[in-house]
């Protein structure tokens, strides 16, 4: 094992493959056991391992360690998923419910539509290719659905996607502050 996990830092693609082989199944099952979402799963599994590859120069592991390293991986990624998720659930009518918000209900309601409206507005102005990607995405498909649909490597749907929420990031804002 210890010769895999040299072959992985000196980049050698057979010995990644291999580590792949071993590890992916024990940590998919895992993720899938904590988020009971097949996908949502396979997208974590293969994060990390894109970030292995990536990292493969700087990883602190050895043969006695990958394991536990893996595992504490999957559970953070997993954490920081359903930090996401939670984050994401306050709706606007928990807002309203906020005695402090209820005065200035209605200038967030504006300011909301204002954002909204400044967003659909930069989508649009996105090249093809990135806009296309980012409305599969705002569709709840998965990376690897989005590459399937699109003919796109994996790699290039998630560069995609990174390229256009900075992209409507800083229109947003340049945008939003004219106003």
């Amino acid at each position: 094992m210890q010769e895999l996990i040299e072959g992985l830092k000196k980049g050698d693609v057979a010995s990644f493959n291999k580590v792949f082989e071993i590890y992916w199944k024990p940590m998919y099952t895992a993720a899938f056991n904590r988020l009971g979402d097949e996908q949502i799963a396979q997208d974590i599994v293969q994060d990390l391992f894109i970030k292995i590859w990536d990292k493969r120069t700087t990883l602190q592991f050895n043969a006695e360690t990958i394991e536990n390293y893996l595992f504490k991986s999957v559970k953070n990624s997993v954490i920081n998923h359903f930090v996401a998720v939670k984050s994401n659930v306050v709706s606007l009518t928990d807002i309203e419910n906020l005695p402090e918000a209820k005065s200035h209900l209605q200038f967030h309601h504006k300011r909301y539509a204002d954002i909204e409206f400044l967003l659909s507005v930069a989508i649009e102005k996105l090249p093809d290719n990135l806009k296309e990607v980012f409305k599969k995405r705002e569709e709840n498909k998965s990376i690897k659905q989005i590459a399937e649909e699109l003919g796109l490597a994996e790699q290039t749907v998630k560069n995609y996607i990174s390229e256009a929420l900075r992209v409507l990031r800083k229109d947003v804002q340049e945008q939003f502050e004219r106003h």
